[in-house]
């Protein structure tokens, strides 16, 4: 008896109740947004801080992520919302998210946010915190876009593909001809989007101590996330590039991601503020002072609590 699992992923929508429909990009991409944020806030405790100080953050910076995910999309394909109704044009469930929007969107809220509210902790260790982290989101994310049937590249030879599983490769959407078959670009920046995260959020988080300046992390990040998107989107399907005043726009903004995160590392070097900064003399030693110093204050204060029961025991007995 054969058994088989079929996977249709024509399915946009995963679930509708009572006329609301759920899609499963939207599915995809809140989980991987609360994958993200539990990766930082797990961090955030590892390192001996508060993780509750991204709770309010995460409910914040989501819909202002999708709002500037949303003003990017319609920003690249403005010939295509002309005209159309203002209700539609802002709506996301029409149709349309672009990442790189919502990353920038949500690096500017979060400068905001941070500088207001916890001043005691560097602005860096915040982005070398959270910023890493939005690749998990990234990396599910591109497997909604499977099962909306987008994010493919040219015809080639299926044979071609042999190292992709079969249920992919089965269910791209394609008007190839017989025997090709549409690469699957979503598929491939998903790995590199995996790639990516362990190397930034793991290895480079852990093991590089020496020469590392607050804000590498982050810096890393734009560097690889913009390489990965400027080798991919050359490969997409033309008709599909999102065009601004005749221009690449993904492709533009990867190669401006690469400058920028080259630019901050370059510039946490050669600032005399920041220059003689190092990763373990900013967030190790002085988080350790930190600590050390609340481990005395707590110390002192349970001392002098035991003194005023004293005086308080002393005082009854001679009365």
């Amino acid at each position: 008896m054969h058994y088989a699992i079929e996977f249709r992923p024509s399915r946009e929508v995963a679930i509708r109740l009572w006329g609301l429909e759920i899609r499963w990009y939207a599915i995809f991409i809140l989980t991987g947004a609360i994958l993200a944020f539990l990766w930082a806030r797990y961090q955030a405790k590892k390192d001996g801080k508060n993780p509750r100080m991204y709770d309010t953050f995460f409910i914040l910076v989501v819909p202002i992520a999708i709002i500037g995910a949303r003003i990017w999309y319609v920003l690249g394909d403005l010939e295509d919302f002309a005209g159309k109704d203002f209700l539609y044009i802002i709506n996301p469930a029409s149709g349309g998210l672009a990442i790189q929007g919502g990353v920038m969107a949500g690096v500017i809220f979060g400068i905001f946010y941070f500088k207001n509210r916890y001043k005691d902790v560097p602005l860096s260790y915040h982005f070398d915190t959270i910023v890493p982290s939005v690749l998990i989101g990234q990396i599910l994310g591109r497997w909604g876009n499977f099962m909306n049937q987008e994010v493919y590249g040219a015809c080639v030879e299926q044979s071609k593909l042999w190292f992709i599983p079969s249920f992919i490769l089965e269910n791209v959407s394609t008007a190839c001809p017989y025997g090709e078959v549409s690469q699957p670009l979503f598929l491939y920046e998903s790995f590199l989007n995996l790639i990516g995260f362990i190397l930034i959020a793991i290895v480079l988080r852990n093991y590089w101590k020496k020469n590392r300046k607050p804000g590498d992390l982050f810096a890393c990040y734009f560097i690889w996330y913009g390489l990965v998107r400027a080798i991919l989107e050359p490969m997409r399907e033309s008709e599909y590039i999102m065009q601004f005043l005749g221009m690449p726009l993904s492709i533009v903004t990867s190669v401006l991601f690469v400058l920028f995160g080259i630019a901050v590392m370059i510039f946490t070097r050669v600032n005399p503020k920041t220059k003689h900064i190092t990763f373990e003399n900013l967030y190790v030693n002085d988080y350790g002072r930190q600590l050390e110093k609340e481990k005395q204050e707590r110390r002192k204060k349970l001392i002098e609590d035991k003194r005023k029961e004293l005086l308080e025991k002393r005082k009854m007995s001679n009365s």
